[in-house]
């Protein structure tokens, strides 16, 4: 069907998201010193090159950390995709207030322990606990980064869709 689906692991216990769970070091480098901003551009251009990938139809899709990841390369590399996909995952990293990505999509469950709705610490285990912001407020600060004026709620049995349109 002519696609390609790569899924990287992290070199430690998370990518390094910008959240500080990246684990212990890896190869004689500390976490925050693993680029895996600078691992998934050239990955990306390395299959680009070797598959003649369409960048129009390049797609970034992450769960967890790889959804934390993924926000990251958005908002630091937000045009080297067409589109990304983050699934139970926050935007951890600090950057631009405003991005060059055009499409973004988060799903989170209410039920998921680790991104509780509302936020709030939670434990990863061997002393490292995180305090997790609400999952609406990760979804806020997009759209503000987006600089959308209008936000639209629609819900269908049990899922709720929240989205923000007429962003410049």
């Amino acid at each position: 069907n002519n696609y390609i689906a790569v899924a990287p692991n992290a070199l430690g216990r998370a990518f390094n998201d910008g959240s500080g769970r990246a684990g212990p070091a890896v190869n004689d480098k500390a976490p925050k010193d693993i680029d895996d901003v600078a691992f998934f551009a050239a990955l990306t251009q390395r299959l680009s090159v070797e598959y003649a990938i369409n960048p129009d139809k390049n797609y970034l899709v992450g769960f967890s950390s790889g959804g934390a990841m993924v926000q990251r390369v958005a908002l630091e590399q937000g045009d080297a995709f067409s589109a990304y996909v983050s699934v139970g995952g926050h935007l951890w990293a600090e950057g631009a207030e405003s991005v060059k990505a055009q499409s973004l999509l988060l799903i989170f469950g209410d039920s998921d322990p680790i991104n509780p709705v509302d936020g709030g610490p939670v434990d990863y285990g061997n002393g490292l606990i995180l305090d997790k912001p609400a999952q609406l407020s990760t979804a806020k600060d997009w759209s503000r980064r987006f600089d959308c004026t209008t936000q639209v709620q629609a819900r269908q049995d049990v899922v709720q869709q929240i989205g923000w349109y007429q962003c410049l």
